[in-house]
């Protein structure tokens, strides 16, 4: 090996000795999970009982949630409420979530596991008779209202119920509760692509609607929850007899 190769190899152990430790002695504990998160869980097919919830909550850092709201489409009847609960998050970081007025059972229970910089998890239901994987992700630093910023998202949305559909395309909302865009649906194997068009609200909590309009189409409403500091939606279709769930990234 030439001079050159031995300082490379040196430099390349020298940083592995410094951040290796670091990483397998990083830990976490209830401080870790600490502020406003939005997340969502659901299940397709199989047993024909579909369903999709998505929500936001806060947590205190102390293993207390408060201010919990949800949006959950349980084949296709849609339904609203608001819910507390408590969390335990291990040294390892992986923990759980308790839900008092979520989902079935009440109350229900999660297992989450946090990602590799704390500000997101994984989650499914841990509940007996239940299938319903999730994620959640941090709101961050976003400020949302209307008057706001001009923003272009990339969305994506799919459903098994009441037939096949997905939706994928490019959305702008103009900084004035307008929004306007272009997507390509699959419905039922039927392929199209047309331009959209709409309205949206934000409140201060991050928590808003979105109304989309597509020629030849009924209009579609959606819950959504800003989250990643306002880099990502989450969006549920609250239309009865729809189970329409998805995100938005810029």
């Amino acid at each position: 090996m030439n001079i050159r190769g031995i300082v490379l190899r040196g430099i390349v152990c020298a940083a592995m000795a410094v951040f290796v430790p670091a990483l397998v002695s990083a830990t976490c504990s209830n401080a870790t999970l600490n502020g406003v998160y939005g997340y969502h869980h659901g299940r397709f097919g199989g047993s024909a009982l579909f369903q999709e919830v998505m929500g936001q909550f806060t947590a205190d850092g102390a293993g207390n949630i408060s201010a919990g709201s949800w949006t959950k489409s349980y084949t296709g009847t849609i339904t609203t409420g608001t819910t507390v609960g408590t969390y335990s998050i291990s040294a390892d970081c992986a923990g759980t979530i308790t839900l008092d007025t979520e989902d079935e059972p009440t109350p229900s229970h999660y297992n989450i596991f946090l990602d590799n910089q704390n500000t997101g998890f994984q989650m499914t239901q841990t509940d007996y008779n239940t299938d319903q994987p999730g994620e959640g992700q941090a709101l961050g630093t976003a400020t949302c209202s209307v008057p706001g910023q001009k923003q272009v998202f990339a969305a994506n949305f799919q459903t098994e119920f009441p037939l096949l559909e997905s939706i994928v395309g490019q959305v702008v909302f103009d900084g004035q509760g307008n929004l306007s865009g272009q997507a390509s649906f699959s419905i039922d194997l039927v392929k199209f692509s047309t331009a959209v068009n709409g309205t949206y609200s934000e409140n201060s909590d991050c928590t808003g609607t979105v109304t989309m309009e597509v020629s030849g189409r009924p209009t579609m409403h959606f819950n959504s929850v800003t989250v990643n500091s306002g880099r990502e939606l989450y969006l549920l279709e609250t239309d009865p007899g729809t189970i329409l769930a998805g995100t938005a990234q810029q």
